[in-house]
């Protein structure tokens, strides 16, 4: 919702809000009219898998880390980019998550996991670690791959500006190739309350 709309929405509202409502009742009204959704893109993270490093020593299937990374948000730019000087961030949540094979090209999915795994934190060491994402079982041929989201509130995560994820992938085999490249994009959500 644009800015301008907004400001219309609430020129008509507040005339009938007084009429009705307590002062109370007026403030969490305009509140929930000024208040919008926004999704924040995360950067997409090309994954580098290595042949040495997948390999089990002892051969057991398991969840091994595929990457970790740190993730920033720049909370004045949504600001700046909605026209609004200061704001409170609510109802964070994970919104998307994608996972594309990208390298090789005769490779897929199926040849070296059957499903994966996204956890976030607030500080590098892990842990406050909370599961974000998740894939069920992956088809065999799926070179690209939808995650389900979890529904946890992440607006601590949002709000501290930087937060962390780690990838998790569910060994079944040994790499089929030397390396192995996939592309990692989601997107979170909160909503914006203008104060």
């Amino acid at each position: 919702m644009n800015t301008k709309f907004r400001i219309l929405a609430f020129a008509i509202v507040v005339p009938f809000l007084f009429l009705s409502q307590s002062c109370e009742k007026i403030k969490d009204e305009i509140n929930k009219i000024a208040a919008f959704d926004v999704n924040i893109e995360l950067p997409a993270e090309v994954v580098t898998i290595d042949s040495l490093d997948y390999k089990s020593s002892d051969g057991v299937l398991d969840w091994t880390i595929l990457k970790q990374y740190m993730i920033d948000v720049d909370l004045q730019q949504i600001l700046d980019d909605n026209d609004i000087e200061s704001a409170d961030f609510t109802n964070g949540r994970w919104d998307s998550y994608e996972a594309t094979l990208i390298y090789p090209d005769n490779v897929d999915f199926s040849s070296f996991t059957d499903k994966f795994k996204v956890t976030a934190a607030i500080n590098p060491n892990f842990s406050d670690e909370i599961e974000v994402a998740y894939t069920q079982t992956i088809n065999p041929g799926t070179k690209t791959v939808t995650f389900l989201v979890n529904d946890v509130d992440i607006t601590s995560y949002i709000k501290a500006e930087v937060f962390y994820l780690r990838i998790w992938g569910f060994k079944t085999n040994t790499l089929p190739a030397e390396i192995v490249n996939i592309e990692f994009k989601g997107e979170v959500k909160v909503k914006v309350n203008p104060l």
